[in-house]
């Protein structure tokens, strides 16, 4: 990912997603890799885009958004987020989609700051960071105190896999990715089977807000403005 802070918005989710129908759709692929340049991961939703969108707008992005969440969640392969920086709010949710997260041991955090912004999370990214995070002091950390995790703060909660230093580090990353993998790969089907298992509960809550239209959660994002454009419409 290669623009600037990797902010979330309707672009990056297309081309994230175009990315992942090319290795989804590759036979020889065993796993992809996301990772970032220079200070950031990704800083997030991109809300300076977000406010300046129509409030149809708004409730089509959330979807999109919490789609490509649980694509990643879900995805039929393993998958590694190298955390080369910063990694806040959308962010953050991007990577604990995914199977692995390695961390910058020099520099970064991982940090849903969700509480200062005054955004509520989906019922869909809810249900993933309980069972990433393992709940109890974790959740409450991450989510009510929005604590900032360095690498080593991270690893030692247990919501990483390890840290590489800065110098090497998409180096050293695959090369720890290729050992969970193996030189033949892991079967697309046992992946899929066990992940659609293990995440039931992160597909239902989806499925019951694509029942709501996702009108709930896009409501907790939406500016004064898009709001009143929102009720207009259904009057």
């Amino acid at each position: 990912m290669k623009n600037k802070d990797n902010r979330i918005n309707a672009g990056f989710i297309k081309d994230f997603n175009i990315l992942l129908d090319s290795i989804e759709g590759s036979k020889t692929c065993k796993g992809f890799m996301s990772i970032g340049e220079g200070k950031f991961y990704s800083n997030g939703i991109d809300l300076d885009w977000l406010k300046n969108v129509s409030a149809d707008e708004v409730i089509k992005y959330s979807y999109n958004l919490n789609a490509l969440l649980l694509r990643v969640l879900m995805f039929p392969l393993p998958t590694m987020a190298v955390v080369n920086g910063h990694a806040f709010a959308g962010g953050a949710m991007l990577a604990q989609a995914h199977d692995i997260r390695i961390m910058n041991a020099d520099k970064g955090w991982i940090c849903l700051n969700e509480v200062y912004l005054g955004i509520k999370l989906s019922e869909t990214m809810l249900a993933y960071v309980k069972m990433k995070y393992g709940g109890g002091k974790n959740v409450a950390d991450a989510l009510i105190l929005g604590r900032r995790y360095t690498a080593a703060e991270a690893l030692d909660c247990n919501i990483i896999h390890g840290a590489k230093p800065q110098e090497n580090m998409e180096a050293e990353a695959l090369k720890l990715f290729q050992g969970y993998v193996g030189k033949e790969g892991i079967p697309r089907s046992g992946v899929g089977l066990f992940k659609q298992h293990i995440y039931k509960s992160v597909q239902d809550a989806f499925d019951s807000e694509v029942a709501d239209g996702y009108i709930t959660f896009s409501q907790g994002i939406m500016n004064d403005t898009q709001k009143k454009q929102f009720q207009s419409s259904k009057s």
